[in-house]
């Protein structure tokens, strides 16, 4: 039977890296927004493709 501490640093591990890998998707996505204009330009676009 496995002890309630080794679970716990087995689900904290798991959530760490979650985590973590939540964080670095983040900041990659930040990297690729657009702000004001440009991102005004982009939905425009995208609307008129449309029709």
């Amino acid at each position: 039977m496995r002890s309630p501490a080794r679970f716990m640093l087995a689900v904290g591990t798991a959530i760490q890296h979650e985590l973590a890998m939540y964080a670095q998707t983040f900041s990659e996505l930040a990297e690729l927004a657009v702000y004001g204009a440009a991102a005004r330009e982009l939905i425009t676009g995208a609307i008129e493709s449309l029709g």
